[in-house]
């Protein structure tokens, strides 16, 4: 027959499961910390990445048209650009998709 439970042991049953719940939330805390630290430096490298590519673009309107180029000039560049890279990524993507569709026909 299972032992009746005593007041004296309740009490340390629930004490116990408060140290559990606290430790959870610490380690809880803890983890929700770390991912706002790497969201924020997931955050600066792409910034990063998007000041190279600008400056790349740049770089490539000063050596084609100059240090002349005008503000209307480099943003019809800057569009074209991206348009083009934009394509890219497309026309790859649709490779990829048809070569794997082929790739499940066979």
């Amino acid at each position: 027959m299972a032992r009746k439970m005593t007041l004296d042991s309740a009490i340390k049953q629930a004490q116990a499961a408060d140290k559990r719940v606290e430790e959870a939330e610490k380690i809880l805390a803890s983890a929700k910390k770390k991912q706002a630290e790497c969201n924020k430096k997931v955050e600066e490298i792409k910034a990063e990445i998007d000041r190279e590519r600008f400056d790349s673009i740049a770089r490539i309107a000063l050596e084609k048209f100059g240090a002349n180029v005008t503000a209307q000039k480099f943003g019809e560049i800057l569009e074209t650009i991206m348009i083009n890279e934009e394509v890219g990524e497309y026309i790859a993507h649709e490779k990829s998709r048809l070569n794997s569709e082929n790739s499940d026909i066979k």
